[in-house]
């Protein structure tokens, strides 16, 4: 069991903040910023970050706060804390600026913009730690990340589903009408 101490109240995560402090210490884009936030705002980083990790799609049962995790949901906790206190606009919404690309030239610029329902957003790097583990999936308890609903219809090597298959997070509830 992982405590996080906020303002003297104690709550449980992930990770608690040395382990976090330990293991954002060797990543290139999240140590400055991580190592910059007060204790307290670390811990409330790790536990909204657990808490988001508890609404994501697990193949079984979510894991338990208050049992020792595995890797890699200490890590994914943590990383997700850092990117969450440096960027708390990215996880508010996850059908407001989730699926977001901008492409400028000059004084030009396009905004691209995808909906997306159903759960947070999660970059998709930690997003694929979680899927790699056979910890994440689509189809429900027990299921695998296969047991989505399935592509079908694909053509000279192009994915469907705008470029997403059905274990692909996150999933645009208008893929699947």
């Amino acid at each position: 069991m992982a405590v996080v101490t906020i303002n003297s109240v104690n709550y449980e995560g992930f990770t608690t903040i040395a382990l976090a402090d330990a293991y954002l210490a060797a990543d290139v884009v999240r140590a400055a910023p991580w190592t910059a936030l007060t204790e307290d705002n670390k811990g409330r980083a790790l536990i909204s970050a657990t808490r988001l990790l508890l609404a994501m799609p697990w193949c079984e049962t979510a894991p338990d706060p208050t049992e020792a995790q595995e890797e890699p949901i200490p890590s994914v906790n943590a990383m997700l804390a850092a990117d969450l206190a440096a960027k708390p606009k990215l996880f508010a919404d996850a059908s407001g600026d989730s699926n977001v690309k901008s492409v400028k030239a000059g004084s030009a610029q396009v905004e691209f913009f995808s909906p997306v329902d159903g759960g947070p957003p999660l970059p998709l790097a930690l997003w694929n730690l979680l899927l790699a583990a056979d910890l994440v999936c689509l189809g429900g308890a027990g299921g695998s990340v296969f047991a989505g609903p399935e592509p079908f219809g694909t053509c000279g090597g192009l994915r469907p589903l705008n470029g997403r298959y059905p274990f692909d997070w996150p999933i645009a509830s208008s893929d699947y009408g």
